[in-house]
Parts: C-alpha cells; structure tokens; sequence
C-alpha cells in the first residue's frame, strides 16, 4: 500500500485518535533532535508537555467512543511512559495484549510492540533486587513479543530492538539482573 492508501486508512480512523497521534509526533521530533545532538530550550519543553497532555485527552477522549482501539490504547501507553505513569502504561498495554478480536492489520501493528513495552515498564518499575517479581512479568512479556515477532516473521528485527532495549534503555535494569534469562531468551 502506497502513502496515498496509508492517508486514507488513518483519515478512517476517529478524529481524537488522529489528533493524539499529530501531537505525540511533535515530541519524538523534538527527542530525535535532541538525539542528534540538537538542544530543546525550556520554552520548547513547556511546550511539548502541554502538547502531550493534549494528546493524552484526545487518546482517552477516542477510547471514550471505543475503549478497546488498539492504537488509542498505544498512544495513551506512550504517553504515560512519557510522564512517567509506569503503572497506568502496564494497564494500557495489558489491555492491548488481552484483545481477542482484532480490525485486520491492527493485530500485526500493535500486539508484537505491546508485549515489548510491557516488559519495558516492569523492567523500570523493579527493583535492583534480581528476585523482584517484575523481572519475571517482564520476561514473560519479552516470551509472549517473541512469539508474535515469529508469527509474523520479524524475530531478527525483534531481537535488535530488545537487544538496543537491553544495552541503554528500558531494559537495561532487566540485563543487569537476569541477564542469563535474557540471553537465553535472545538465543
């Protein structure tokens, strides 16, 4: 599908949930700058943190209408990653994962990074010690990303994003302390 049949396939969806997605694209261009090793002025910050509470009022606005949209449920996730609301994001993402019914595509787009960033927001909300229990709902949600990564033939792609997860983000907590499961798991 073309970008024409992309722009077509996002006007179809609701209006809050398309104005949520713009607002959340302003700050990943303003991090990827950053990234890039511009600078973000305090004006700047201000401003994507009031753009980001819009957008969090538009996600929960469209699931308001449908409560189980699996992007709305997404964009809301990232979003309270963002604040950081790690709790509320597990509670987004947990409702993604327990959709049984899905629009086509939708399962393919979201279900895979889901599993993901579930196990990225119990990996921050651990411990330092190796036993805490979120260590061990993360790695389950990193077997369960794995499966649908297989199921849709993207398990090489899947294992460089947990393996950069692993290195410097998310999941670094979750290396350090059960780093033989995670390699294991990466085999």
């Amino acid at each position: 599908m073309g970008i024409r049949g992309s722009e077509e396939l996002f006007q179809n969806l609701p209006r809050k949930f398309r104005l949520g997605v713009h607002l959340t694209l302003i700050e990943q261009i303003t991090e990827d700058r950053v990234v890039a090793g511009g600078t973000v002025t305090p004006a700047e910050m201000r401003e994507v943190e009031m753009l980001r509470s819009r957008a969090e009022r538009a996600f929960r606005e469209s699931l308001s209408e449908n409560s189980l949209e699996p992007g709305a449920l997404f964009g809301l996730g990232w979003v309270l990653y963002k604040k950081p609301d790690y709790r509320d994001e597990v509670a987004q993402y947990a409702v993604v994962t327990a959709i049984t019914e899905w629009a086509a595509g939708d399962r393919q787009k979201y279900l895979e990074d889901a599993y993901l960033n579930q196990a990225g927001c119990y990996s921050l909300l651990a411990t330092a010690d190796s036993a805490d229990a979120a260590y061990t709902v993360a790695l389950a949600s990193l077997e369960e990303s794995k499966k649908v990564a297989i199921e849709y033939k993207r398990l090489s792609e899947w294992k460089v994003k947990v393996e950069q997860e692993a290195a410097s983000k998310d999941l670094r907590k979750l290396k350090a302390a059960r780093g033989q499961e995670l390699a294991t798991l990466l085999a």
